[in-house]
């Protein structure tokens, strides 16, 4: 065998060798709050003795607060979510520190008594990935990024209660800092804390990006702090600096309810673009309901909504759709963006169902009008005339997905 090609083979065959070694786990660590034969009493002394590819496995019961500064997967043992609580959690695998991926599952994160309301914080993080799965926080998260890192946040099927007034940092109950930040959101719901005047505090927002952070979310809730009286409500998500590239299936961003006599809060402020799929944006109940956009942002809509067509004949909205000769039928289309109508009759159409859809542009229609809403009257026929059918469909033209919507068809039949 040609030595050099031994070598060419065996040397890259000899390093997957060492990677997958140094994958393997090397062992599992018990946290027990009574301590015994093979237990550590508290979390922080399993995470010291802690290498790479081990897990913590912490028993059920109530520890105090820890810090985590390197890669380490720790779970909460028990039947269900929160029967093993901790303290504050103070996250610091600081720049320049790189690569780290930290996983935390089945904790309830109690606040400090006294002092901040802060439950979960790091800053000037290295780039690496923070997730948290099952989690219940009953305070203000907190994390920034050094400038270049690149950080990733996942947040799945977990809990963020700001059911205090202060629980948060600079104005929100999830603050998110850094250029290199990426939060995923999913199955996951953020309740902002409230407002109050003694000591005076504002609601908080429920999440806040900033320094360029992006968010992607799905399946999760967003509300905004209630305000004390006379607050206005906090946004449910507000973007100072920043970036939402998607907001999709079934998620719900509420405003703030406002304080007596005070407006509610927006669903989202933000000054940038925000754009969101199938979502319910709501501003909270107020004096005035608040706007489900605040500031100089504009929201794109991923997948709009299709236009609803009413028919309305002789000004009766319901019911079986009936027309007669004279009847006075208008069509009413839910958008408004550019929209127009295309209708047709059985007695013009030479082949095909009836209710195949129209668009674009039927062959066989003769009217087209360019009109939100629009009225005719039907001309007297003969009384023995029965079952003229007139078939109409809306069409919306949305700018901002540059798509052409169509509404289901509409049916109404004419008799004499």
């Amino acid at each position: 065998m040609n030595p050099s090609l031994r070598v060419s083979v065996l040397a890259p065959l000899s390093a997957a060798i060492l990677l997958s070694v140094s994958r393997v786990p090397a062992g599992d660590l018990h946290v027990r709050r009574s301590g015994g034969t093979g237990f550590y009493k508290d979390i922080q002394s399993a995470v010291r003795a802690a290498r790479i590819g081990d897990r913590i496995l912490v028993h059920p019961g109530i520890y105090p607060s820890f810090s985590i500064d390197r890669s380490v997967t720790i779970l909460a043992l028990g039947s269900a979510p929160g029967q093993v609580r901790v303290g504050a959690i103070r996250f610091h695998p600081v720049h320049p520190q790189r690569g780290y991926e930290v996983r935390l599952s089945g904790f309830r994160v109690l606040p400090p008594s006294t002092g901040t309301q802060v439950v979960l914080s790091g800053a000037e993080l290295g780039g690496g990935s923070l997730e948290l799965e099952s989690m219940i926080l009953d305070g203000g998260v907190s994390l920034g990024v050094g400038k270049g890192e690149s950080f990733r946040l996942t947040i799945d099927n977990s809990r963020i209660r700001g059911d205090r007034p202060g629980a948060g940092d600079r104005g929100a109950t999830l603050r998110l800092e850094g250029d290199g930040v990426v939060a995923c959101m999913h199955r996951s719901r953020i309740e902002a804390s409230p407002g109050s005047l003694s000591p005076y505090r504002p609601p908080m927002a429920g999440l806040a990006l900033e320094g360029g952070a992006v968010l992607r979310m799905d399946q999760s809730l967003l509300v905004g702090g209630n305000g004390a009286k006379g607050q206005p409500g906090g946004p449910g998500l507000e973007v100072r600096v920043g970036k939402v590239e998607s907001i999709h299936g079934a998620t719900t961003i509420l405003g703030g309810t406002g304080g007596f006599l005070a407006a509610g809060g927006p669903a989202i402020r933000s000054d940038s673009p925000v754009r969101v799929g199938s979502a319910v944006l709501r501003g909270g109940a107020g004096n005035p309901r608040g706007p489900v956009l605040q500031g100089k942002g504009m929201i794109y809509r991923l997948d709009p909504a299709f236009p609803s067509l009413h028919v309305v004949v002789d000004g009766n909205g319901s019911g079986p759709v009936l027309a007669r000769g004279g009847s006075v039928i208008e069509w009413r289309l839910g958008s408004s963006d550019p929209s127009a109508f295309l209708l047709t009759t059985n007695r013009m159409r030479r082949k095909g169902n009836p209710f195949d859809p129209l668009l674009f542009l039927d062959p066989w229609s003769p009217f087209f009008w360019v009109h939100s809403s629009t009225k005719i009257r039907v001309p007297k026929i003969p009384a023995v005339t029965k079952g003229i059918f007139l078939h109409t469909q809306g069409i919306a033209y949305h700018p901002r997905s540059r798509s052409f919507l169509a509404s289901p068809p509409s049916t109404v039949r004419i008799d004499g």
